[in-house]
């Protein structure tokens, strides 16, 4: 892991430390920081928290500001969810392909082997929730830099959801924006000017509503069905 990742990791994980207490198990990070190919203003910290017992919800988003503002989002769950509840066969997946341990124990070098499939998908499962969720406050919010933060966090669900829908198929995963694009545009080419928008606005967001709905009309019907067609796979 390089820097200022590395910094900003040992901080956050202090943070969670401080927050749980003695009920911290251990914490381990997954995504592009874990990889080393974490790209600044784009690329945001995935921690994972795991806990002895069940005593309350983490707060969702934690921010460190050292040269640059690193946004994060952390999955807590026990260690008995990870071990055998709905979300451990994801996240032990997320953590194999690309995960490192913070704090010890080191629960990465537990976790199987990554095996690809329907476990694999985690923002197409959802997609309904966060199609609907975007716009209200989106459009309340008055600060552009929230603006822009809504539209990367959705940009980026819709670029993964869509390559989700075809990766076991394609035998292939990855999480990083431009693989996922360019296999998506292979497979539907009908879609390709929203896909390669969603893409670039995952890289450099907008504040514009206009913008945003260029990306998200287009697919969102696409993306519903393609929900479907997965729940009706499971």
């Amino acid at each position: 892991m390089t820097q200022p990742w590395r910094d900003s990791v040992a901080d956050l994980a202090g943070l969670l430390a401080d927050y749980h207490g003695a009920n911290l198990h251990a914490v381990a990070a997954r995504g592009s920081v874990a990889r080393g190919t974490a790209v600044i203003g784009v690329s945001d910290i995935d921690l994972v928290a795991l806990l002895h017992e069940d005593l309350g919800a983490v707060p969702l988003d934690l921010a460190v500001d050292r040269d640059i503002t690193v946004g994060a989002e952390t999955v807590t769950l026990t260690q008995a969810e990870f071990s055998h509840g709905q979300r451990g066969p994801w996240l032990q997946f997320a953590l194999g392909f690309s995960g490192c341990s913070i704090r010890r124990p080191d629960v990465v070098a537990g976790v199987p082997e990554p095996v690809l499939g329907n476990h694999a998908v985690a923002h197409l499962k959802a997609a309904p929730k966060w199609l609907d969720r975007w716009r209200d406050p989106f459009e309340q919010s008055g600060d552009p830099q929230i603006r822009r933060k809504i539209c990367q966090w959705l940009a980026k669900r819709i670029t993964r959801a869509m390559f989700e829908a075809i990766m076991v198929d394609l035998n292939a995963y990855s999480s990083n924006i431009y693989p996922c694009a360019k296999a998506t545009t292979a497979c539907f080419p009908e879609h390709a000017a929203a896909l390669w928008q969603a893409a670039d606005l995952a890289v450099a967001p907008t504040d514009d509503l206009a913008r945003m709905l260029g990306m998200v009309e287009p697919l969102d019907l696409v993306l519903r069905q393609l929900h479907q067609r997965r729940r009706g796979a499971v």
